[in-house]
């Protein structure tokens, strides 16, 4: 995956550190079905391009209680 940010200068990886981090913490599992950020915190993450959205989903009021995200889990 550092390659394909690096493009030709394998130099400027740590440049694009926050991108690859937010790609690696939300891609999904194959064993669990869950990304490590929703495994570590109780929701996923809000990406970039949806931090000043009016319409974000699971943010705002929780649609579950903490039982059944136990259960979830």
């Amino acid at each position: 995956m550092i390659a394909q940010f690096t493009d030709a200068d394998y130099r400027t990886w740590d440049e694009n550190w926050p991108v690859l981090q937010l790609a690696v913490n939300t891609s999904v599992a194959k064993t669990s079905g869950y990304s490590s950020a929703f495994i570590t915190q109780p929701r996923e993450p809000r990406l970039p391009n949806a931090l000043f959205d009016g319409q974000t989903t699971r943010t705002g009021s929780c649609t579950q209680t903490p039982a059944e995200n136990a259960e979830k889990l």
